[in-house]
């Protein structure tokens, strides 16, 4: 077994699958943002946006809604064996 692979295809192959490559490699990052705006029409800008007021959506919930709480009641304790409710901090079965 040789130790390199002989590669069979012509040199002007290669380079136009080079070229081809290339081609396919995004532009650097300072020729992509040539266009970019100035400093002063961007905060021209802010302020135009920041002075614009802003509409207020109506709430799609009725008020009643939204003004009731919502509270649960705990469950009782009950004893593991009579199934009785407890009452007190007494030990022992059921105590009432």
């Amino acid at each position: 077994m040789k130790p390199y692979i002989v590669i069979s295809t012509p040199r002007a192959d290669l380079k136009c699958i080079k070229d081809e490559l290339n081609g396919q490699i995004p532009e650097a990052l300072h020729t992509i943002l040539v266009n970019e705006e100035t400093s002063e029409d961007a905060k021209e800008e802010y302020k135009s946006r920041k002075g614009r007021e802003t509409l207020i959506c109506p709430p799609t919930a009725e008020l009643e809604e939204v003004t009731q709480p919502t509270t649960s009641k705990r469950k009782a304790p009950a004893c593991k064996q009579g199934g009785k409710p407890r009452k007190g901090l007494k030990k022992g079965p059921c105590s009432s």
